[in-house]
């Protein structure tokens, strides 16, 4: 299967093809009016071998409104398929010139050139109306041509007008901080737990700045201060040592001072998350 010169439609890609014709006749047109009925083939040629014996067909309208049977020679004068008609038979190169019968017979086998427009039906009529056919392929005949004035050629592929490329999702900018708002106070893991004497120092905060509907305040985590035994000049031998607790301000006998003193540090941290609440 020669799969890449196999063409995708019978639509002909723009270029110049060499024809035979196949079959010239006379009809009528579904509104009365007299036509001209083109068939051809396409010749065997390298730059064409892909369409190689494909048929194009066209139509070339003749007769008009006021005279769709052409009985009057003005008709023919002024038809534009007439004009196309004449172009064909001289391309192909026939003698006779009046008798249409005679022509319609000498045309099988005779060979000429075509010049072919590929497009795509627009999104509107001349009119201005949705078109029902668009963006269908088509082909235009644009010229003929006699053997040896030219050589078949097939122009390169084009993009098809108005293709839009896909939208690639922009990606999301940094988020901004927010201005006005004051940053999170850390809470303590434990209202137990015993900051540091540096920790202790309270960090000057700007003051915030009141948003539009404020929301309620975090509770403060007051520190609880450390317990630090004072240093105590020894006493006297005999004599019961004394301890000042620096949490309640007691003097506690030195062998009871560190069971006091984590009983006192328990109340104040009570004391201090009753307060909070």
């Amino acid at each position: 299967m020669p799969w890449d010169d196999i063409p995708d439609s019978n639509v002909f890609q723009t270029g110049s093809y060499q024809v035979i014709g196949v079959e010239l006749k006379e009809i009528f047109a579904a509104n009365g009016k007299l036509m001209y009925s083109m068939d051809v083939a396409i010749a065997d040629h390298p730059k064409t071998a892909m369409y190689t014996n494909m048929h194009y067909f066209e139509n070339f309208v003749v007769g008009s409104d006021d005279d769709p049977e052409a009985t009057v020679q003005g008709t023919w004068a002024q038809s534009f398929g007439a004009k196309r008609l004449k172009q064909l038979i001289a391309a192909a190169q026939i003698a006779e010139k009046a008798d249409m019968d005679k022509i319609m017979a000498s045309f099988p086998q005779t060979q000429f050139g075509i010049n072919l427009l590929h497009f795509n039906e627009p999104e509107k009529d001349r009119d201005g109306n949705p078109n029902q056919y668009a963006g269908q392929e088509r082909n235009k005949l644009n010229s003929f041509w006699k053997i040896g004035e030219r050589e078949p050629e097939i122009e390169p592929k084009k993009a098809v007008p108005g293709a839009v490329k896909p939208a690639v999702a922009p990606t999301a900018p940094p988020l901004a901080p927010v201005v006005g708002v004051a940053p999170a106070i850390p809470v303590a893991a434990s209202p137990l737990a015993i900051p540091t004497p540096a920790a202790m120092q309270p960090t000057p905060v700007a003051p915030p700045v009141a948003p539009a509907a404020p929301a309620a305040p975090a509770p403060p985590v007051v520190p609880v201060p450390p317990a630090v035994a004072p240093a105590v000049a020894p006493a006297a031998p005999g004599a019961v040592q004394m301890l000042p607790c620096n949490l309640c301000g007691q003097q506690i006998e030195a062998t009871q001072f560190a069971t006091h003193i984590n009983a006192c540090m328990e109340a104040q941290a009570a004391k201090t998350v009753a307060a909070a609440k």
